[in-house]
């Protein structure tokens, strides 16, 4: 009986890849910076605020960007800097100080770029919220060294989160896959299949390797993964009745 439930979730997963990995279409991050918020200060525009139409040079001003993005970006640096340094140590380095200098980190953005949500600090949910509203300027290398956290320190909810909700770069998602395979999580490699942009041949046959000749200790994760399954297509069956 588990074999019959193992090969037909497996065909549905496989479909899934097959799908995905026929999208061909490159994608590149447009910048490792965050967007610029002021396109004013960015495009050309004439030096002079009447040029004369007859010469064939006219001086232009502008390629540059805002105080305030040269600032998030200072701040994104700086950050980088210091969650590298620390993932490199974590006998001195655990979870909540984790969490904490990200959510500093979050914060230091919002005061800048002046944003406000509805929620506290001690509210469950306060990561998730200030990532939903600055994700785009919090720039890939950092993600990138987040997402190492949150598979360090086992924060799947959160690592979850960022999956669904499109802020990882494409370029993140190779050392994740590995990641979630020697971790043994199943549903967040499907969650990758699902929402990553550009997951790349490799990753997606690394992927299929995992769930069609699973190691044993993957087995259990398979399991529990084909129960969630079920019961959020039951559930959904119930709600239509």
């Amino acid at each position: 009986m588990l074999g019959q439930h193992h090969d037909s979730y497996m065909l549905v997963y496989f479909s899934v890849i097959i799908k995905a990995s026929a999208n061909t279409e490159s994608l590149t991050s447009e910048s490792e910076y965050p967007i610029v918020l002021n396109p004013d200060d960015v495009l050309l525009r004439p030096k002079l605020e009447d040029p004369n139409p007859t010469l064939l040079i006219n001086h232009v001003i502008g390629w540059q960007i805002s105080q305030t993005d040269f600032e998030v970006i200072e701040m994104g640096k700086k950050f980088y800097t210091k969650l590298k340094w620390k993932l490199k140590n974590l006998i001195d380095f655990d979870k909540d100080e984790f969490l904490l200098i990200l959510n500093q980190f979050l914060e230091k953005i919002r005061d800048k770029v002046g944003v406000s949500i509805g929620i506290e600090s001690s509210e469950s949910g306060y990561t998730q919220a200030w990532i939903e509203q600055l994700g785009s300027l919090m720039g890939k290398d950092v993600v990138s060294l987040v997402l190492d956290g949150c598979v360090d320190f086992e924060i799947w909810d959160l690592l979850e989160f960022l999956i669904v909700n499109g802020v990882i770069d494409h370029s993140c998602y190779s050392n994740l896959v590995n990641r979630l395979v020697a971790k043994k999580r199943s549903e967040l490699l499907c969650l990758c299949i699902k929402h990553a942009l550009g997951l790349g041949a490799s990753k997606l046959l690394a992927i299929l390797k995992y769930f069609l000749c699973p190691a044993k200790y993957a087995y259990g994760s398979m399991v529990d993964l084909r129960k969630e399954t079920a019961q959020s297509t039951d559930s959904n069956q119930y709600m239509f009745e």
